[in-house]
Order: structure tokens, then sequence, then C-alpha cells
């Protein structure tokens, strides 16, 4: 039996980790120097954002069209 992990599923953890370790080190940064680059804070969380809008739409999508794996015809059929 393979395990089979679909490329979304992948693409929100590292998303995941890597916004959480951006935040951790904008914090880090925070103590250390009193502010943050708000510029940079806020084109890094908005492209965060966009990709997880993408990533749901391109799932509803794929849901509302049945292109599920278990959709296949049934070739005996």
């Amino acid at each position: 039996m393979t395990l089979k992990v679909k490329t979304s599923k992948i693409v929100l953890l590292v998303l995941g980790g890597l916004l959480i370790a951006f935040v951790v080190k904008m914090i880090d940064l925070y103590e250390q120097t009193g502010g943050v680059p708000d510029t940079l804070v806020s084109c890094v969380l908005g492209g965060g954002l966009a990709e997880l809008a993408l990533t749901a739409w391109i799932t509803v999508s794929k849901v509302k069209k049945g292109a599920g794996e278990n959709d296949r015809p049934d070739p005996l059929n």
C-alpha cells in the first residue's frame, strides 16, 4: 500500500511553517530594534493569504466538478 500525499497538503504545510518562522523572526526583530518593516510584513502575510485563497479555490472547484480519483469510470461496465 502506497501513501499518496496531495500536493496541496504539502504546499499548506510548507506555507504554514514559513509563516510561523517569519512571525517568530519578526518578533525577535521587534525585541531587538523596537520596530518591524511594515511593508515587508504586509506583503509576506498578503502573499500567504493569496496562496491559501488560491488553494481553497482550486480545491472547491475540483470538488464541484467531481474530479476526484474515485470518480473514474469502471472499465468493466
